[in-house]
């Protein structure tokens, strides 16, 4: 029983970093989609699937930040630098995830597997991590502040969607 607990608290944490890590690649269509003053033009929606930003909820979109032309090509050259380890760990993941699938649909828990499952979500978050620093730096106090403050109304907006 409690490796079936494991394994589902496995499953959801790795599902929730699988969604960051698409969200973040939404990173350079949200900052191409936004107007001179940081809001999305007309039409568009930033930050990839649902326009939830550069980290997914409670993460650090840059929509509000009122970004400069300067600033965005700093920001699309920061993630395309980034790109190919993105993807790199994406895909290790998603292997370390099929790899444990396999071994429960054999009957089983691959400890290794499950291990490695945990090594690339680690691996994920300090990507993700170094890249929203590197992110950052370009922006001016001002501009984190309001990064910042959009985050922290993100992450509660979906605090109270799953309190509900």
């Amino acid at each position: 029983m409690v490796d079936k607990q494991k394994l589902a608290f496995l499953a959801a944490g790795l599902a929730g970093a699988l969604v960051a890590g698409v969200l973040l690649v939404g990173t350079v269509a949200e900052v191409a989609a936004q107007d001179g003053r940081g809001r999305a033009a007309a039409g568009r929606r930033g930050g990839g699937p649902g326009g939830l930003g550069m980290l997914g909820p409670g993460g650090a979109g840059l929509e509000g930040a009122n970004l400069t032309e300067a600033q965005k090509e700093q920001v699309k050259s920061i993630v395309e630098a980034h790109r190919a380890d993105l993807r790199a760990v994406l895909d290790r993941q998603a292997e370390a995830r099929r790899a444990l699938a396999a071994s429960v649909d054999r009957g089983q828990v691959d400890d290794a597997a499950a291990n490695e499952v945990g090594a690339a979500s680690t691996a994920l978050a300090l990507a993700e991590a170094r890249l929203r620093v590197e992110v950052l730096q370009v922006l001016t106090p001002e501009q984190r502040a309001a990064v910042q403050k959009r985050a922290a109304e993100r992450a509660e907006h979906f605090k109270e969607r799953r309190e509900r």
